[in-house]
């Protein structure tokens, strides 16, 4: 499960991404690339253009893609580990649900 887990956030985030020289050696993961076009969006005199429309849709695309998996995760390992802990007398791992 902690791989399946990591492989998802390995997709949405590069954690070693903290500055503008450790970026040039690691990949753009979705989230960053949203922090950043939210700055550039934010800082305009006007709303967004069309570009900018676009590039949040496709990152909403890939950012929706590995929600499902984490969903995924959730629904079957968390639950299968749920049941081990239920077994064993151990409170269960609660996992908040996100409004979609």
């Amino acid at each position: 499960m902690q791989e399946a887990l990591d492989a998802v956030h390995q997709a949405l985030a590069e954690h070693l991404w903290t500055s503008d020289y450790k970026s040039l050696h690691y990949p753009i993961r979705p989230y960053n690339q949203l922090i950043s076009l939210n700055s550039a969006i934010q800082s305009g005199q006007s709303a967004p253009t069309e570009a900018q429309r676009r590039v949040t849709a496709e990152l909403g695309a890939a950012i929706a893609i590995q929600l499902a998996r984490l969903r995924e995760i959730e629904n079957t390992d968390i639950a299968r580990l749920n049941r081990v802990l239920e077994e064993l007398g151990v409170p269960p791992i609660f996992v908040p649900r996100l409004v979609s």
